[in-house]
């Protein structure tokens, strides 16, 4: 544990980096990835970054709870034993990983989403499981995508829309109470239309807007009691987007 920042290397032109409980990968400027050792490549070094392959053109790396994924060459790729690539048309653009679900963007702005639905996270407007890319709606225009857990959220045409899980319900003594209160299509949650990135975690998310001004909120989280009933429905509502240090997040 560090109380400081370490610097880790020598090397000053690194462009993207994503870490998760499972290891932690980043891009340098001519596209090399760059992987630490949790994700149990042989042979490699164990307190440092060490090259993934000897390919350079990679343009995101992305962590997920239990695997990462990247794209190379407009290819899609995931990893975390073995590395496999996801079939489907190309070239992609940006990527995104939930605990059991992933979403992609391909150029021209189409969105598709693959894997657990149990709660709507993939947006198609059902609750089955895919375990390929489905394309989501015939919209295009989406130029960011995030997810985390069971939900997802993205940009299209500058404006913010969620689905999957939107409020989670707890019983008295805080315990997860399922099911959750989620939404199977894409549903937009604010209405400026000048949204530029999204991210999320299993509690929050934030965006940047225009002019790179932050706004973040947090997932609700409202407590029920033994019949499933809220005890206090205003906490199942979603907050307003605050700038982060204006409001304190959770309980």
């Amino acid at each position: 544990m560090f109380r400081h920042p370490v610097r880790i290397g020598d090397h000053r032109d690194w462009q993207m980096f994503s870490l998760s409980d499972e290891g932690s990968c980043g891009l340098r400027a001519n596209g090399a990835l760059f992987c630490a050792n949790e994700l149990h490549v042989a042979g490699a070094p164990s307190d440092a970054l060490f090259p993934l392959g000897r390919a350079t053109g990679w343009s995101v790396v992305v962590a997920g709870p239990d695997r990462f994924g990247g794209i190379l060459h407009g290819r899609l790729w995931l990893w975390y034993d073995p590395i496999v690539e996801i079939a489907g048309e190309r070239p992609w653009q940006d990527l995104a990983l939930g605990e059991e679900h992933a979403c992609g963007i391909q150029a021209g702005g189409a969105l598709y989403c693959w894997g657990d639905n149990r709660f709507g996270q993939l947006g198609d407007g059902s609750q089955e499981t895919h375990e390929s890319p489905q394309r989501i709606g015939d919209t295009v225009g989406w130029t960011d995508i995030a997810a985390s857990e069971h939900q997802t959220c993205g940009i299209r045409d500058g404006a913010v829309y969620c689905w999957g899980v939107l409020a989670t319900r707890l019983h008295e003594d805080f315990s997860d109470f399922p099911p959750h209160r989620f939404t199977s299509t894409p549903q937009r949650v604010d209405p400026r239309r000048d949204w530029t990135a999204i991210a999320m975690s299993p509690d929050a998310m934030c965006g940047l807007r225009d002019g790179g001004r932050l706004a973040c909120r947090e997932l609700p989280s409202f407590r029920v009691d033994a019949s499933g009933q809220p005890l206090d429905p205003d906490d199942a509502e979603a907050p307003p987007w605050s700038p982060p240090g204006t409001r304190r997040f959770g309980f």
